[in-house]
């Protein structure tokens, strides 16, 4: 089942739920895919971006120097590790999960006297 590609029109819709951390792993993984590949998009993702970083640390009474785009990028690569690690994940579960299912069909096939094992216990 092939993917169809994310359009600008609906990064435009993600964006306030990407600085949100509300998107799921497959909505994240779209989007970072998409305004990676798309300058349009990753400009309107920054200028979000400035806006939102700027209403948290209005208060902050330090002249702190905020490189936005550093900042940024540094949020889009936590993202895409996050996405990968959740992916290596759920591969490694899916296989254990796997190898335990052959374990307890060889060991029933075993125990009904069907397979006998070639090593004693």
């Amino acid at each position: 089942m092939e993917e169809t590609p994310v359009t600008c029109q609906e990064i435009t819709k993600m964006v306030s739920r990407y600085i949100d951390n509300q998107l799921n792993d497959k909505e994240m993984e779209s989007f970072i895919q998409h305004v990676r590949s798309c300058p349009s998009c990753y400009e309107e993702l920054e200028t979000y971006f400035i806006i939102s970083l700027a209403t948290r640390v209005l208060d902050d009474s330090s002249a702190a120097n905020y490189n936005i785009k550093a900042l940024l990028e540094q949020n889009l690569k936590e993202n895409e590790k996050r996405l990968r690690h959740r992916k290596i994940r759920f591969w490694l579960c899916l296989f254990l999960i796997l190898i335990f299912l052959v374990l307890d069909v060889l060991l029933t096939l075993h125990w009904l006297g069907i397979l006998p094992f070639p090593f004693a216990f």
